[in-house]
């Protein structure tokens, strides 16, 4: 018995190459992720988006600067050079430093750490360290609220912002009795930028880095020597937890050598 066949038209090699071409041109559909319309023909996944984690956040306006020009601020610049290691910052008070209210005045000063503008930048910088080392026993008290103006600092990602707010911590906590002990429970808030920047620096060797306290790097390494140095037992463990590439400037990685011992023979045994 024969069986009956369809007659099935066959396609030529130019018709398949046209077909093939549709299907090329044909413009594909572009759908999330996770979603049933990924299962569709002639779709395809949208890729997630690139973050850029060194990118600038840009602060519009900090209470420093609106409490300076409505003229709350009793400091003014005094057009001086500030130089090296001097102990004397360019700023002008129309006050005691020591009788204002710390507490108010000195998270104001740390919050213009974040300012874009250049020149209030510099004068929350010079005001807060100024303060800081007049009256170092006054820090203690208002030092929780100072961690949420530094942290706003260092997350803009700006490396002038960011190293002139580690520089007042530096200050805070070498001069501040028992400051790095109580800056222990707020590395988590303070140190994640740090970790991203730790490793920009120049290797010179041997040689002497003029520009050291204008480097990223290097300012984050100082800070974190500083705060093991003045934070007690509980330092190291802490900064290493937020920033794994610290090594410990106090405990050595490597013993050098062993002691020797003196007087009588250090390999005799007693018998």
């Amino acid at each position: 018995m024969e069986t009956i066949t369809p007659d099935v038209k066959q396609l030529t090699g130019k018709e398949c190459r046209e077909l093939l071409y549709v299907r090329s041109t044909r413009p594909v559909r572009v759908v999330p992720a996770f979603t049933y319309q990924a299962l569709q023909k002639n779709t395809v996944v949208e890729p997630p988006e690139k973050i850029d984690i060194f990118k600038k956040h840009v602060i519009a306006e900090t209470f420093f600067k609106i409490f300076l020009r409505r003229g709350d601020i009793p400091v003014a610049s005094s057009g001086k050079v500030l130089r090296k290691n001097s102990k004397e910052y360019p700023v002008k008070w129309y006050c005691t430093p020591q009788d204002l209210d710390y507490c108010y005045y000195l998270p104001i000063f740390v919050d213009g750490l974040s300012d874009n503008d250049v020149e209030i930048r510099k004068l929350a910088q010079y005001g807060a360290m100024d303060l800081i080392r007049r009256a170092p026993h006054k820090i203690l008290p208002v030092l929780p609220k100072l961690v949420l103006p530094l942290k706003r600092a260092l997350n803009t990602r700006n490396k002038k912002i960011m190293i002139a707010a580690l520089k007042v911590l530096q200050l805070m906590v070498l001069i501040g009795p028992c400051v790095g002990q109580a800056l222990i429970p707020y590395y988590r808030q303070l140190l994640s930028p740090c970790n991203l920047f730790k490793n920009i620096n120049v290797n010179l060797g041997q040689g002497i880095d003029p520009d050291r306290d204008r480097r990223i790097g290097d300012v984050i390494e100082d800070t974190l020597n500083a705060l093991e140095h003045c934070g007690g037992p509980n330092a190291f463990i802490n900064i290493k937890y937020m920033v794994p590439t610290y090594e410990s400037s106090i405990y050595p990685r490597c013993e050098t050598g062993q002691p020797k011992a003196t007087g009588g023979d250090a390999t005799s045994h007693p018998r």
